[in-house]
């Protein structure tokens, strides 16, 4: 007999739970809090076990309404296993950490007409807090523009003691008159370090931070190094900007047009931490299952540690060791960190039909046990479907919406996933040509559009790591990404990226190009369509002869085939069809490094051309060598490839339709797809697939 607990935020936590009412009789109403209704569930299994019965299936049905929790939610294999918690009625159940702040009176600050509350009793008893909403919308907190650095050295001499430090280019120098409650967020080329100020010194132009820069690809030819300042009491200018004077325990804010926070829900986060669920290797968590429940609020905490996808930035919600658990129809919203983690151990978990929103950091990672270790480490055989991520990053700059680092066989197929600064889908977390335990990820139907936004470089809307047979990247519509500086691409088969299967994509307007690799081996591209790259098609950095042995490349013959490119239609507005050499000259395009063939090739400008150049800015004027059609073909390229006018009905707009009377020469066709979130009748359809785990690493 299954047991089934009620929840109710009009509830009594000294209630059985077993009835709806909450004026019940006799204590029979529903609980107040979550952390009861786990409770009670303990104490009815405890009986069961008591009378010789095995534990029940459980399920607790949440009212509608908010339940605050002041500490995150512990749970393990024995209390949480075989649970289901269910909002009575999808999307109005909410899981809330948030801490409300009122109280608010006009004053004067810095000449400026704001409103203030006394935060003193909260900062004491909950620490600090680094976000604050209005009526369930991200405020700003005050920061500086961008300041420009001068060079890159750290280490000063400050009264006769060495400090970690930068120097601000002089010009507009910012006022800090609490340099210590401020951030410094310094972006690299494909991530960004957020470090803490601990003084700031105005006539050296000074900044002296509490660690060392990571600055590992910070200044190159390709990024002038900057900076802005975060949390300075002296920026509150623009409306919907706050800070707090943690000295004097005020909070500061300057309200939008019309807007007045006595009369609005004004929240405050401090806990970071909403729910971990852990089991063990010997013990896992099994089918813990949340469906239509919202999870909202929660704080980010710093970290000391900054690397492309913001890895190191900890989950809001994270289980281990984890059997058939997860998240169904739930939201996930206003989120210092990542939202999500599946990490070691977790297998055939699932986010399904989910919303990922106003997330500090990213949305989900997969992780788990490296290729070294005990297979039951491994995270695998996982679900991310049907989710819609946006407005990610706002805090971790560098964070991806999916990071799959050392994870294998997951379904990674119809998100919606926009509004971020960084790569949108990360597989993979192995640089080069070693064995690694990611393999066979399918990564399809995804609609991934509004990536980069001129903010970092170097990110991609599918982006690939490392030998992976078995993974595929099919059916994905990809648009719209802008790079800082470089590398701004629509899929990046990045370091030793191989064997994988990219077929029946369209990738268009992308400020670098559509597909890039930078290195890797017997890939298969084939029957997608790409159309204006801004620096180019298609590009390949290194090839088969590189020499670069940590990355296991030696020049030794053993890679003949860096990919097979065919029946793709490709679009040009002026720009190379094919760029090559961008990391050295291993990847020249006069190198017969890869196989083209049957694909058609068209340019609004001119005739098709490829060649070498730097990441292809500029066109043709620009490429160190420049490859015509025939000479492109005279290496044994696209002898059976096509130049012709496809004449789709409106292919600026993204319409890839082709125009009444078209028609595509034989073996070419424009992919058809259907991306993004499927009804929840067809969602249904894969929990009828088998489930894929398997044994053995790939390298």
């Amino acid at each position: 007999m299954s047991i089934v607990i009620h929840a109710n935020p009009l509830g009594n936590d000294r209630n059985t739970g077993h009835s709806t009412d909450v004026d019940a009789a006799d204590y029979r109403g529903p609980v107040r809090s979550i952390g009861a209704a786990f409770h009670k569930i303990r104490v009815a299994r405890s009986a069961q076990r008591n009378a010789g019965l095995p534990p029940a299936p459980a399920t607790i049905l949440l009212a509608e309404g908010t339940y605050p929790i002041t500490q995150k939610l512990s749970l393990n294999a024995p209390s949480a296993s075989n649970i289901t918690v269910q909002a009575a009625t999808q999307g109005t159940a909410f899981i809330d950490a948030g801490t409300r702040v009122r109280g608010f009176s006009k004053t004067k600050f810095f000449g400026r007409d704001v409103y203030v509350a006394d935060v003193a009793i909260l900062l004491k008893h909950a620490g600090t807090f680094r976000q604050l909403f209005v009526n369930g919308q991200r405020r700003q907190v005050a920061r500086t523009e961008e300041l420009e650095m001068v060079g890159l050295s750290e280490s000063h001499t400050l009264n006769g003691t060495q400090v970690y430090g930068v120097k601000l280019k002089p010009g507009r120098l910012p006022k800090l008159s609490q340099a210590h409650t401020a951030d410094a967020i310094i972006p690299n080329l494909f991530s960004a370090n957020r470090i803490a100020v601990e003084q700031y010194h105005a006539e050296e132009a000074l900044l002296i931070l509490t660690r060392p820069i990571e600055k590992s690809r910070l200044s190159t030819e390709f990024l002038q190094p900057f900076l802005w300042l975060e949390h300075v009491l002296e920026e509150l200018k623009a409306p919907g900007d706050w800070c707090c004077d943690r000295e004097a325990g005020k909070l500061y804010y300057l309200p939008l047009p019309g807007e007045d926070p006595n009369h609005a829900d004004v929240v405050v986060t401090t806990l970071p931490t909403l729910l971990t669920a852990n089991g063990t290797s010997e013990h896992p968590l099994e089918s813990l299952r949340f469906s239509g429940v919202g999870f909202r609020y929660a704080n980010w905490e710093p970290v000391h540690k900054t690397a492309q996808s913001d890895p190191y930035v900890p989950p809001t919600i994270e289980l281990t060791h984890a059997r058939f658990c997860g998240f169904w129809d739930c939201t996930f919203e206003h989120f210092g960190n990542y939202a999500v983690k599946f990490g070691e151990g977790s297998k055939h978990c699932s986010a399904v039909g989910c919303t990922f929103s106003d997330i500090g950091g990213g949305g989900v990672i997969l992780d788990g046990g490296r290729v070294d270790s005990p297979s039951v480490t491994w995270s695998e055989g996982h679900r991310i479907t049907d989710n819609e991520f946006s407005a990610l990053g706002r805090i971790f700059i560098a964070s991806s919406a999916i990071l799959a680092m050392h994870a294998a066989r997951n379904r990674i197929t119809h998100n919606r996933i926009s509004d971020l600064y960084y790569t949108a889908i990360s597989v993979g977390w192995t640089w080069g040509f070693t064995p690694q335990v990611t393999a066979d990820n399918r990564i399809e139907h995804n609609h991934i559009f509004n990536l980069g936004q001129g903010v970092l470089s170097d990110l991609a809307g599918i982006y690939t790591l490392g030998v992976q047979p078995g993974t595929t990247i099919r059916h994905n519509l990809i648009h719209d990404v802008a790079r800082r500086n470089y590398g701004g691409f629509g899929i990046n088969l990045d370091e030793g990226s191989s064997h994988i299967v990219i077929e029946h994509n369209i990738i268009y307007n992308i400020s670098s190009q559509c597909l890039h690799q930078h290195f890797g081996r017997e890939n298969s591209i084939r029957y997608n369509l790409f159309a204006y790259g801004g620096e180019g098609l298609i590009a390949l950095s290194r090839g088969n002869r590189m020499n670069w042995p940590e990355k296991g490349g030696f020049d030794d013959g053993s890679i003949t085939n860096a990919f097979s490119f065919h029946n793709n239609i490709l679009l040009s507005a002026g720009q190379g069809m094919f760029i090559g050499g961008l990391g050295d000259e291993s990847g020249s395009m006069a190198h017969p490094d890869f196989i083209s063939d049957h694909n058609l090739y068209w340019d609004e400008k001119g005739t098709p051309f490829f060649g070498d150049g730097v990441h292809g800015a500029g066109g043709r004027e620009t490429m160190t060598l420049l490859l015509e059609l025939p000479k492109w073909q005279a290496l044994g390229r696209d002898t059976f490839g096509h130049v012709q006018n496809p004449h789709f009905r409106d292919a600026k707009s993204g319409d890839f339709a082709l125009a009444d009377g078209t028609q595509l020469p034989p073996g070419l066709r424009v992919p058809s797809l259907k991306v993004g979130p499927r009804p929840p009748e067809e969602r249904r359809l894969d929990e009828k697939e088998p489930v894929l785990v398997a044994r053995f690493a790939y390298g």
